[in-house]
């Protein structure tokens, strides 16, 4: 089939994934977390993502979604957990139509603690910027299909900034 008639099957595109993180929120607040874990407490990152699109082209799409990060910190008895997130809109660019996939978003970013021992906050809302590049294993340009990717944000919450990197695997439909 042509370009021009396989651009008509592309439409609505869905992803969610998840994936391991690490996340830093500068040097001060890191050296802080560094010397709980020191002290015993343990760690777990983890990066999740939603995303919902439409094909603008048969190598485009336009994007809106939501990403993720839990960030928390434990022991036996309790818990602390930083939640990060970055609702945006954006684009994925397919160079050839399946295989690599390029993007970039921004939008408005927020980050919510949460803990057993009776403390929780939310931030004001700060603004964020996410790149991608990943390899979506899909042999067609529609369908269901499988992405390995690599995500760096940058949060700015209350005027500092907060960075992130995770790999991520997407199950993804379009």
């Amino acid at each position: 089939t042509s370009s021009a008639s396989s651009a008509r099957n592309r439409g609505f595109m869905f992803e969610i994934g998840a994936g391991p993180t690490t996340i830093s929120y500068g040097a001060l607040v890191d050296s802080y977390f560094s010397a709980a874990q020191s002290a015993g407490l343990s760690r777990m990152q983890l990066y999740l993502n939603i995303d919902l699109g439409y094909a603008l082209t048969q190598k485009l799409y336009l994007v809106a979604g939501i990403d993720g990060v839990g960030d928390r910190f434990y022991d036996s008895y309790n818990y602390v957990q930083i939640n990060s997130y970055l609702y945006h809109a954006g684009v994925r660019y397919y160079p050839f139509e399946t295989g690599l996939v390029l993007g970039i978003d921004g939008g408005a970013t927020t980050e919510v603690i949460q803990s057993d021992l009776g403390v929780s906050a939310t931030s004001p809302w700060g603004w964020g910027t996410g790149a991608t590049i990943a390899y979506d294993f899909a042999r067609k340009p529609t369908g269901f299909g499988v992405e390995l990717g690599l995500r760096a944000d940058y949060l700015t919450i209350q005027g500092s900034p907060v960075t992130g990197v995770a790999l991520y695997l997407d199950l993804l439909w379009k």
